[in-house]
């Protein structure tokens, strides 16, 4: 069995892992980015063709494709104690958009948040 491994809240990012956080902020900005996605190009689509023929293989493509992109995300490891830095119980999928620190050790995405727990 493993050992848990605590780290001090305040504690800053070391710059391998700042450019870990830089890029799972990336990751969620994408994801989010796809989901808003959705309506603009559906409407792109159905101007573009002048039919309405496309939007419902559009869409399940869309969605299906933006709930894989999503579980990646809430895979995504801490870059500092290895845990999911995404993972929560309730709506995990939800959450890990939305995340700013790792569950487990508190590490921030932001420095700015760094001291504020």
């Amino acid at each position: 069995m493993a050992t848990r491994k605590y780290f001090p809240r305040w504690l800053p990012p070391t710059p391998e892992q700042g450019a870990a956080l830089k890029r799972i902020r990336g990751r969620q900005r994408a994801v989010l980015a796809w989901w808003i996605a959705l309506i603009p190009i559906s409407w792109i689509v159905i101007v573009a063709t002048r039919s309405d023929a496309l939007f419902v293989p559009l869409t399940i493509f869309w969605i299906a494709f933006g709930v894989e992109f999503t579980s990646r995300m809430v895979e995504i490891r801490c870059p500092r104690c290895g845990e999911n830095f995404c993972r929560k119980t309730g709506s995990p999928y939800i959450y890990a958009l939305f995340n700013r620190q790792c569950e487990n050790c508190g590490l921030s995405l932001t420095p700015d948040e760094t001291n504020r727990t």
